[in-house]
């Protein structure tokens, strides 16, 4: 029950006894459900597009959850999925690769996509593995950045701001 100043007491509980009325500041008009979603429309259409390539449905899982308030995002489960993807020029701002996948590896996947964007799409590989050959083979690819699983998702966000703000 809540207590109101003139003292009508309004039991919150039985929504049949009161209404709530938002009334907008004066000299403002009220926003219309139709320009109120055109609007949510074009702020969604604004977002940062990245595309996300990994074998593994866990890591796509863990990525989506930690990067889908914040970015527009496209989901790949193989390299060959993602060259489909980027061959019909629909480039994102920033391609996030896992290195080890069956078939074609992050690494052959990574040189084809350089190819297809002319490379314009900086790419931030994943791994397991840390190894110096594989940090080399990244760099020799111009790679965006390279971050080691397990990761913080604070980090990954980080990275993913530092690529696309100092990109070419």
């Amino acid at each position: 029950i809540l207590l109101l100043k003139d003292g009508t007491k309004l039991d919150l509980l039985e929504y049949s006894s009161f209404s709530i009325t938002i009334v907008p500041p004066e000299g403002q008009e009220m926003g219309s459900p139709q320009k109120d979603e055109a609007d949510r429309a074009k702020m969604l259409e604004k977002r940062r597009k990245l595309l996300i390539v990994d074998d593994c449905k866990e890591n796509l899982e863990a990525l989506r959850d930690i990067l889908q308030p914040y970015y527009s995002l496209t989901l790949c489960k193989s390299g060959e999925q993602a060259l489909g993807f980027l061959s019909r020029k629909k480039f994102p701002e920033l391609i996030i690769m896992d290195i080890e996948m069956p078939v074609m590896s992050g690494i052959q996947a990574a040189n084809q996509a350089n190819m297809l964007t002319g490379g314009t799409v900086p790419i931030l590989f994943v791994s397991d593995v840390g190894d110096t050959e594989t940090v080399k083979i990244c760099r020799e690819l111009k790679a965006g950045g390279y971050i080691l699983r397990p990761y913080q998702p604070v980090f990954v966000k980080s990275e993913i701001e530092r690529i696309l703000d100092g990109w070419r």
